[in-house]
C-alpha cells in the first residue's frame, strides 16, 4: 500500500474548512459565538482536541497549518494525543500523524520518530499505516534533519515500509543520501521498492 500523501491545501478546500470550523465551533454549547470574545487562545485543551477530531474525521477536508493553527495554541500537543489514542478511529489517527508535518518542533519530531520503532506498530495494518505516515511527515516537516531517522528503516522487514523510506528520502530532498540510495538499490530484492529507490535517486539528481 503506498504511503498516504500529505494533506495539500487548495483555495476551495481552505474556504470549506473555514466554514466547517465556524459550524463546528458554533455547535459547542460551552463556547461563545465566533467573535472578538471567542479567540482561539480562549479554547481550552479539551475543546481544541474535540474540534480537531471532528476536522480530522472529515476525510473530504484537506488540512494544513492555516486551517489547524487558528484552533488554538495547544494543537501540536493535541494532535499527538489523538494519534496515540487506541480508541480513536484509525483514519483519524493517521491524519493526525499527517497533520504533525505542519508543526515541526523538537516534541513532534521526537514523537514521529518514536512511531517508527514502536513495538505495537509492528506487523499490523494500522501500525504500518502509522509508520508510513510518520516517515512522510518527518520528511515533509523536517527535511534533511530527519534523514538519519528515516534511514533506520531501510532494512525493515516490511516492503511497504522500505518503499515509504525511499519515498520519504525523495521528499526530504537531501542529496547527501545519494550514495546510500545507490548502494541500497543494488541490494534491494523487491521490485516495487527498487522502483521507489530509483525514483528517489532520479529526483535527488535533478533528473
Amino acid at each position: 500500500m503506498p504511503a498516504p500523501r500529505p494533506l495539500r491545501p487548495n483555495r476551495t478546500s481552505s474556504l470549506v474548512a473555514l466554514a466547517t470550523i465556524v459550524a463546528l465551533v458554533a455547535s459547542f454549547t460551552v463556547l461563545p459565538p465566533l467573535s472578538a470574545a471567542a479567540r482561539p487562545a480562549e479554547r481550552n485543551s479539551t475543546e481544541q482536541r474535540e474540534l480537531l477530531m471532528r476536522l480530522l474525521a472529515d476525510t473530504n477536508l484537506e488540512l494544513d497549518r492555516r486551517i489547524l493553527a487558528p484552533i488554538g495554541d495547544d494543537v501540536p500537543h493535541q494532535l499527538v494525543l489523538i494519534a496515540d489514542l487506541p480508541r480513536v478511529a484509525p483514519i483519524v489517527r493517521v491524519r493526525a500523524v499527517a497533520a504533525l508535518a505542519y508543526f515541526p518542533n523538537a516534541t513532534t519530531q521526537r514523537y514521529l520518530t518514536s512511531i517508527l520503532g514502536e513495538r505495537g506498530n509492528l506487523g499490523t495494518d494500522l501500525g504500518t499505516r502509522l509508520r508510513q505516515q510518520a516517515l512522510r511527515s518527518l520528511a515533509v516537516g523536517f527535511r534533511g534533519e530527519a534523514v538519519e531517522d528515516i534511514l533506520t528503516l531501510r532494512r525493515d522487514r516490511e516492503p511497504l515500509i522500505r518503499q515509504s523510506v525511499a519515498n520519504a528520502l525523495k521528499d526530504a530532498g537531501d542529496p547527501r543520501v545519494l550514495p546510500v540510495l545507490e548502494q541500497w538499490l543494488g541490494a534491494e530484492p523487491v521490485i516495487t521498492v527498487r522502483a521507489a529507490i530509483d525514483d528517489a535517486i532520479s529526483t535527488l539528481r535533478g533528473r
